[in-house]
């Protein structure tokens, strides 16, 4: 007879990206208590509908929920935390983060970087390398693409190997191979490409000492 499984998080939810501004911040800033954790959730959700584009407008907050986050949209969403405007979360988080969580906030910032070239050039992987050369307590969150299994998926990169990206994921994915990589800038030329397509906006998440 056929296996029953359980639903799992993010099978039904589109939420990745809220997960890996949450991740991101968790590497960067330090472990956060389930409490701050849920208020950093629920004010990114209430961002994230709040600033929804015009064309999702018309969308009630549940089906927001299973849109998804586009490329061109994360670096906004994380805007609301850090970076330029990032004084937005550090302002609104008193009394749910503590103070050394809100002291180090006022310090992290964010930029997004475009990796231009052909999707096979090994030099794509060089401006990722030498952020975390520059900031080797820093993460980056990009957007991959599965072709294997179709899977959409935002995520969060501590670190890059000879080998491999290391992942700090919200489903619990620790790697990707670099042989297995092809940077594209839409899925939409995905044609030829290897089973991981890597969609060159990456957004940079570091922290100034």
């Amino acid at each position: 007879s056929m296996i029953i499984r359980a639903l799992t998080q993010g099978s039904a939810d589109r939420l990745c990206g809220i997960y890996a501004i949450i991740n991101s911040l968790t590497r960067v800033v330090g472990r956060f208590t389930r409490d701050e954790q849920e208020w950093i959730f629920s004010y990114l959700i209430d961002r994230m509908f709040k600033n929804r584009p015009k064309e999702q407008r018309k969308f009630s907050p549940g089906v927001m929920l299973t849109c998804g986050i586009r490329t061109r949209r994360l670096p906004k969403l994380l805007a609301a935390c850090i970076g330029t405007n990032g004084v937005k979360l550090h302002k609104h988080c008193k009394g749910h983060l503590s103070d050394a969580h809100r002291d180090i906030l006022k310090k992290v910032g964010s930029a997004k970087h475009t990796i231009n070239g052909s999707p096979s050039e090994s030099s794509h992987f060089e401006p990722i390398e030498d952020f975390f050369r520059n900031h080797p307590r820093g993460v980056i969150i990009f957007r991959w693409i599965n072709k294997k299994s179709d899977l959409d998926h935002w995520t969060v990169c501590t670190g890059l190997s000879k080998t491999f990206f290391s992942l700090f994921d919200s489903i619990d994915r620790k790697k990707i191979y670099r042989k297995n990589v092809t940077f594209l800038m839409r899925e939409r030329d995905a044609a030829g490409a290897s089973d991981f397509i890597l969609i060159s906006s990456i957004n940079y998440v570091f922290r100034s000492e």
